[in-house]
C-alpha cells in the first residue's frame, strides 16, 4: 500500500507583494521536514508545500483552510503565496 502525499504547489509573488506580506508578519515558513510534535490548531493547518521559484518541496506550518498565506522557502528564502 502506497500513501498518496497530497502537495499544494506556491505561486511565486513579486518583490514588492512579498515584502508586503513579511512587513505584516503573517506569513508561514516551509520547513525542509515535518517537527517531531506537531500539534494541529483548529483553522490553521500544516502541510507539504512547493517553492515556485526553487522546486524545493517541505513541511509548511501556519496554513489556513480559507486563504492564501504568504510562505518563505526555507532552501532558497523567496517568497510566495500557498
Amino acid at each position: 500500500m502506497s500513501e498518496k502525499v497530497e502537495v499544494k504547489r506556491g505561486v511565486k509573488l513579486e518583490a514588492d507583494e512579498a515584502q508586503a506580506a513579511i512587513a505584516s508578519g503573517k506569513f508561514a515558513l516551509l520547513l525542509t521536514k515535518p517537527p517531531q510534535d506537531e500539534v494541529e490548531g483548529q483553522y490553521r493547518y500544516s502541510g507539504w508545500t512547493q517553492c515556485p521559484w526553487c522546486g524545493h518541496i517541505g513541511w509548511t506550518t501556519g496554513l489556513d483552510s480559507n486563504f492564501y498565506e504568504t510562505v518563505i522557502c526555507g532552501a532558497c528564502g523567496r517568497a510566495f503565496r500557498a
